[in-house]
Order: C-alpha cells, then structure tokens, then sequence
C-alpha cells in the first residue's frame, strides 16, 4: 500500500512539474511571437479599485507577496502583456450583468472586455485569461457602469516595441 501511494504522489509531483514549465515556456513562446528577440521579465500582479461613487479607475496598486500594496506606475521603457483579468462587483440586482472595459491610452474603446451575471445576493465575479495576452504601452484605465468595481490583472513585464 505505501509503495502505490508513493508511486502516485511521484507522479502527480512529476504532472504538476510537466504543467509548470509548459505553462512558463507557453508565456515565453507568446511574448518572443510578439517582440522577436526578447525575453519576458517578471510578472506583476496588479489591483485596481474604483473610488466610492466612481466607476472609473486608473490608480493602479502593486500586490506585493507579503499581501501588502503599492502604488504602482509602468516602468520607462516597459510594456504590460496582459494575461488575466478579474473583477469583482456588488450591489446589482439579481440577475444583472456587470462589465469592465480595459482602455489603453489614447483610445476611448476597451482593448479588453469582460462580463459576468450577479448572483442572488447581488455579487458577480468574472474572469478571463488570454493564453496570447494583450500588449499595452500604459497601464490600461477601467470603465465599468458599476461604482465601486474592483479590478485585477496580471501580467509580464517587458520592453517597448521598437519600429525597425
């Protein structure tokens, strides 16, 4: 009996090591599709929270892995590939669908948009990831007709795009 459950848990630490470098080199192969020659640098996790009565939010918060927040701005010379958004909103009616639109600079459409029904207390949580990821110059600004939207991406960090 102890050697099948040692053989079982070998194999699933083998799996679950298999699933993580597919999953890093999957990101790697995106971003050097995007900026032939380059190499992704670290990932940021990021939360944005509309100010009460808002709906709009552009003051972006760096999650540190401590759990503690910071203000956060894009580096010079970076870009954000971002791979996964998640919102949270309440105080809908039930059955409401909440949004948030990601909006890089200069634009007044969303590059990114996402969606989910509320449930019977009013809350709704949405989420995609984007095994390509969206490229941006800034960091994005959201717009949702939700006040009080709370916003999360991820994303890595690597340099701007040059025109050859």
């Amino acid at each position: 009996m102890k050697r099948i459950s040692r053989i079982t848990f070998i194999a699933l630490g083998v799996a679950l090591l298999a699933a993580v470098v597919f999953h890093a080199t999957g990101r790697l192969k995106v971003w050097a599709a995007l900026i032939p020659g380059t190499v992704p640098g670290p990932q940021v996790d990021l939360l944005c929270v509309a100010p009460a009565g808002g709906k709009t939010c552009h003051a972006w918060q760096s999650i540190n892995p401590n759990g503690s927040m910071t203000s956060y701005s894009l580096p010079a010379g970076l870009t954000i590939l971002v791979t996964d958004v998640e919102f949270s909103a309440s105080g809908l009616y039930y059955g409401d669908t909440a949004q948030v639109g990601l909006i890089g600079s200069g634009s007044i459409h969303p590059m990114l948009f996402a969606s989910a029904p509320s449930d019977y207390f009013g809350n709704a949580i949405g989420q995609i990831h984007l095994t390509t990821g969206v490229p941006m110059l800034t960091l994005p600004v959201v717009e949702s007709p939700v006040e009080g939207t709370t916003t999360w991406i991820q994303g890595l960090l690597g340099p701007e795009p040059t025109l050859q």
